[in-house]
């Protein structure tokens, strides 16, 4: 019988999710409409309306008989209420935290296998320096980063170490697209402490912004070692998965 055993990760650094006005050559890709759902992103609010999703099966087990790590990664598109529920976390740069505690009235759920989000501008931020290592006008920036959210409740036979399951935007390639809030412009470049993460000229705006985070993969455990953050334009190629990973 097949033993799950949980390989601790690393928790890279991120910057979380969504299509901002940075780098956009679309005056309408803020603000798109199709059979796969809806989504409006300004300077002060993010939202997604009835967006479709993939679940994302990716962890590992010990196989006793070969007395090895067995990775298994499977990808699915949702359909029906079975992975529906309220998800009222979010992982900042820190960690995980209530998204009661940064914004009122927030809003990320999925119902018959639809997504739907609805935040408004953070009730709180803290200085970049709680995060980053930065120093002259970047340090006193404040920010709100959004990694992925999380809530959904989730049980399997082999993996009994995960009981949730994370949201992420993703373009399955190792790049994923996340959101950070920031009070004033600035440029960020060099190394956050989180992750190993390096920033190449990522520029942001007042209010809402995206950026991509392409991370690297120790490959024998899938864990993050590091990630490269930039700006971007978001594509038809990003897709939101609910998954069971919870390395990055």
């Amino acid at each position: 019988m097949k033993k799950a055993i949980r390989l601790i990760g690393i928790i890279a650094l991120a910057v979380i999710i969504g299509f901002s006005i940075v780098g956009c050559n679309d005056p309408d890709d803020n603000n798109k409409k199709n059979n796969k759902g809806s989504y409006k992103i300004t300077a002060t609010s993010i939202k997604f309306t009835n967006v479709n999703l993939q679940m994302e099966w990716d962890y590992f087990y010990w196989d006793e008989e070969l007395e090895e790590n067995i990775h298994v990664f499977d990808l699915e598109n949702i359909t029906g209420n079975t992975y529906d529920g309220t998800l009222d976390g979010f992982y900042n740069l820190g960690g995980l935290q209530e998204l009661s505690d940064s914004f009122t009235n927030p809003i990320v759920k999925i119902q018959n296998g639809k997504l739907t989000i609805d935040l408004g501008v953070p009730t709180q931020l803290g200085t970049i320096l709680n995060y980053c290592d930065f120093d002259g006008e970047e340090a006193e920036t404040e920010v709100l980063f959004i990694r992925k959210f999380e809530g959904i409740e989730f049980e399997h036979e082999d993996i009994p170490y995960i009981d949730t399951l994370a949201l992420y935007l993703t373009n399955g390639q190792g790049v994923s697209a996340r959101f950070v809030y920031a009070d004033r412009p600035v440029v960020l470049n060099g190394s956050g402490q989180y992750g190993n993460n390096t920033y190449d000229n990522v520029s942001l705006k007042t209010g809402w912004n995206v950026v991509f985070v392409e991370l690297e993969y120790e490959p024998e455990h899938g864990y993050v070692t590091s990630g490269t953050i930039r700006n971007g334009t978001l594509n038809s190629s990003f897709k939101w998965r609910l998954t069971t990973d919870h390395s990055f």
